[in-house]
């Protein structure tokens, strides 16, 4: 999974993914979580405010949608069925902490499949 904003981009792999079955508990603790959000290693992206951000996956992450979590708010109100997504930045101050991105892919069954974190940093 890709996120770019004007000539910045990260790539990372999944978190946590189980490619047909919903995610468990015993494949994705939360533990595992919480070191991935504070691991100094996260893909970082650096964006402006207003800027377009840009999320591209996989084929196999569309065919059964996706969704994108910014700071904890949900962007979309249904899931994503293409590989590409975009946004306008909705910070206009970004903390030197910057904001989590999170990418979760749904499974045929009821719950996520996938997950991928990134931080938004400002320029």
């Amino acid at each position: 999974m890709t996120v770019t904003a004007g000539t910045s981009s990260a790539y990372t792999q999944a978190i946590c993914w189980s490619p047909e079955v919903a995610l468990s508990a015993a494949t994705c603790s939360e533990a595992s979580l919480t070191q991935a959000v504070s691991s100094p290693d996260i893909a970082t992206v650096k964006i402006a405010g207003d800027q377009t951000i840009g999320i591209s996956v996989d084929p196999k992450i569309a065919e059964f949608g996706w969704y994108a979590i910014v700071n904890g708010q949900r962007l979309n109100k249904s899931a994503v069925t293409s590989t590409y997504y975009h946004f306008t930045s909705p910070f206009t101050d970004i903390p030197a902490n910057g904001y989590d991105l999170q990418i979760i892919s749904q499974s045929q069954q009821t719950g996520a499949r996938g997950l991928w974190l990134f931080k938004l940093v400002g320029n």
